[in-house]
């Protein structure tokens, strides 16, 4: 098992795009991956969950733990470091910035510009 106690300098924390770079970067890997909320004391959640993680309300300055299982937990713990550390600047493993703001077509889920899905 691999451990992390991590400052979050994200303006807006670990909420929203931050929080979704987080959640797609620790999907990437085989290892389960927990986060908490250090500051707050909270429970951990499982930091592959979108909704786990903004229930944690890490905003900027709160300390977040990992701990990190699995076969590719060395990579795992080493790259969502990275991913807090510098700020959310780089896109997490496996996508590209470009790819997480493009609009999804219908096909992927998304709905076309004006479209309420059908409601």
């Amino acid at each position: 098992m691999q451990t992390e106690h991590l400052k979050v300098i994200n303006e807006v924390g670990l909420h929203a795009r931050p929080a979704a770079f987080f959640v797609n970067a620790a999907s990437s890997f085989q290892a389960s991956v927990l986060i908490r909320n250090a500051t707050t004391s909270s429970d951990w959640m499982d930091g592959k969950s979108i909704l786990g993680v903004l229930v944690l309300g890490v905003e900027k300055g709160h300390e977040i733990d990992l701990q990190i299982e699995g076969p590719d937990e060395v990579e795992a713990k080493q790259a969502l470091s990275a991913l807090i550390l510098s700020d959310f600047a780089a896109p997490p493993r496996g996508s590209s910035a470009a790819e997480m703001d493009r609009p999804r077509s219908r096909s992927e889920g998304g709905a076309k510009q004006g479209d309420s899905g059908g409601r």
